[in-house]
């Protein structure tokens, strides 16, 4: 699956839990997520007036929102390509809401060696996430759905 078709592909199963989705289907959708987070990262750092820094932490967090379900969907369809439980998703979304209320904290307070060390507890178990997340789907059909990859079921799919 390829750029544009992953994020195609995560925002029409937006709503759907069930099913798999490949590595490249997670992995791009990730790479999106992220360049469109570092591109509204950048306007706030170089447009420093408090007028704009307010405008773009609206867009940030609206876009956030809309990012953030079919982000978790295409998550759980990951973990059930690995044949793990989609509840397994639940400490990923509390680690990143801690984490973004924390790291928000930060930067308009003076750092707090606690919050620090919290942070920093979350980025591993968020590097274990990620570890996981790469993590080869199982080959064959699995209580979740068939392969993703299979190239006969895409054609029954389509």
């Amino acid at each position: 699956m390829g750029f544009i078709q992953a994020i195609q592909s995560a925002y029409l199963k937006v709503f759907d839990f069930s099913g798999r989705a490949s590595r490249s289907e997670y992995w791009y959708f990730v790479l999106f997520t992220f360049i469109l987070g570092f591109l509204y990262g950048m306007i706030g750092v170089f447009n420093n007036t408090l007028q704009i820094l307010l405008k773009s932490y609206i867009i940030s967090v609206i876009s956030f929102i809309i990012m953030s379900v079919p982000y978790y969907t295409v998550s759980v369809r990951r973990l059930h390509d690995i044949n793990f439980s989609g509840n397994w998703i639940i400490p990923l979304i509390i680690f990143d809401i801690i984490q973004k209320t924390l790291s928000t904290f930060l930067l308009s307070h003076s750092a707090n060696p606690t919050i620090i060390m919290v942070v920093i507890v979350i980025c591993i178990a968020q590097l274990f996430y990620m570890i996981l997340m790469a993590q080869p789907g199982t080959k064959s059909s699995n209580k979740y759905g068939p392969n993703p990859l299979d190239k006969t079921f895409q054609k029954i799919e389509a």
